[in-house]
């Protein structure tokens, strides 16, 4: 994912109760699956990254693999919680208070 500057704008506005046509929901689908595959791919490569660090750790009980473990584990929490925190849900299905959409 290409750096965004600090003050740019990036949440994504998640609508449940938005109405399209078919062409603009194919649309709407086609851009998701081509932005979300590659990230899921980038998180797989962590995964992946982070269970070999895991593994060579435990057999060798080697502190700097732990710490770096640590470290990557911390990373990789802070990055879903960075990714996450950018989507606004707005119109819930039978959630009628504002309150309650908020939470």
């Amino acid at each position: 994912m290409p750096y965004q500057a600090a003050g740019a704008d990036t949440t994504k506005k998640i609508d449940f109760q938005i109405r399209k046509t078919d062409a603009e929901w194919f649309e709407t689908h086609d851009r998701f699956w081509l932005s979300a595959t590659p990230r899921l791919f980038e998180w797989l490569r962590w995964i992946i990254v982070l269970s070999a660090v895991t593994y060579a750790e435990r057999r060798t009980n080697s502190i700097l693999l732990k710490s770096l473990s640590i470290v990557c584990y911390f990373f990789m929490l802070v990055s879903f919680q960075s990714f996450f925190a950018q989507c606004k849900f707005e119109n819930f299905p039978r959630v009628k208070s504002g309150r309650k959409q908020f939470l």
